[in-house]
């Protein structure tokens, strides 16, 4: 995940330079393409990317606006900022609840592939005076080109799965994997999510997309890349897999859900799975996703197999 890489990045900045903390920020804009979590932060506001801190009132979901304070300056100007001898409130640097005694701070911009107008930015601060010098500016910027090729990466994956994810990839994907295990060692296994409207009306229209893109993309990291997934019109989220493994990733994308939830978003869903047998062995794949669709309704009763909230 982009986050856990990004927080990665930001222990060694803190590590390499002695830090008290320190943080990436980027644009909510560059983070929701990506899938990542906004915070209801939009365009150019920065949003914590990642960050690693010894402090324990870190606003995770903070929002710093383009061109205030000195994260935002360093986003705006590009230019870096190094200030030895911090004297202001902690809290004006827009990611501490309490005061923390900051004494020194530094802010390096970074690459952001594709954007010209922003940058991101890399910042650290201790709480001893006179701890930054140019040389660790000088690192940061290197970290900061890691961070522009670990978003280039990230970038160029969900192109990749965004291609792959096209109808015709997964028709062809999934006739592989039966012509592989033999129709009768697979299962069509379909993942409804039970209260789209009402996240819709909570969050947004462009919000759900991000959520649905964040889950699938979480989907194609944990399932093995060789079955197939397919999401449809609906927000259904669609694979062929082993038989004998559709429990076991019935568990691991429940559990996925579970991580989201504990990020503030609820996903409710409901599993349906179809398996061939000898006597449907004519049946093509669409009438098996079609039947795991009718799996979900029941003269107009709602009946799964498998639910999660």
């Amino acid at each position: 995940m982009l986050g856990s890489d990004l927080s990665r990045i930001a222990r060694f900045a803190a590590n390499l330079t002695d830090s008290y903390s320190a943080f990436l920020f980027l644009p909510a804009e560059v983070l929701s393409r990506l899938g990542e979590e906004t915070f209801g932060a939009r365009g150019s506001t920065l949003v914590i990317a990642g960050h690693h801190s010894l402090s324990r009132s870190v606003i995770t979901e903070a929002h710093v606006p383009q061109g205030h304070g000195l994260a935002g300056w360093v986003s705006k100007t590009k230019q870096p900022i190094l200030v030895s001898l911090f004297d202001r409130d902690s809290k004006t640097l827009g990611v501490y609840r309490d005061e923390e005694n900051i004494k020194s701070f530094i802010g390096v911009p970074f690459k952001i592939p594709g954007v010209t107008q922003n940058s991101g930015v890399i910042t650290c601060d201790s709480l001893k005076p006179y701890t930054f010098s140019k040389l660790h500016g000088k690192l940061l910027e290197d970290l900061g080109e890691e961070v522009t090729s670990i978003l280039s990466l990230h970038t160029e994956l969900l192109e990749l799965q965004s291609k792959q994810s096209t109808w015709g990839q997964f028709y062809k994907q999934a006739h592989v994997i039966i012509n592989t295990l033999g129709p009768l060692a697979i299962s069509v296994l379909r993942m409804h999510i039970t209260n789209i409207p009402e996240l819709e009306s909570t969050h947004g229209s462009e919000k759900l997309e991000v959520i649905l893109d964040q889950l699938q993309r979480l989907i194609q990291q944990t399932v093995p890349p060789h079955f197939p997934l397919y999401r449809t019109a609906t927000g259904d989220f669609v694979l062929v897999v082993d038989n004998m493994m559709s429990s076991f990733f019935e568990n691991k994308i429940g559990a996925l859900c579970d991580h989201l939830k504990s990020k503030g978003t609820s996903i409710q869903y409901e599993f349906s799975k179809v398996s061939p047998t000898k006597s449907t062995l004519n049946l093509s794949i669409e009438d098996f996703i079609a039947q795991s669709a009718k799996g979900f309704i029941n003269h107009g009763e709602i009946k799964y197999e498998r639910s999660g909230t």
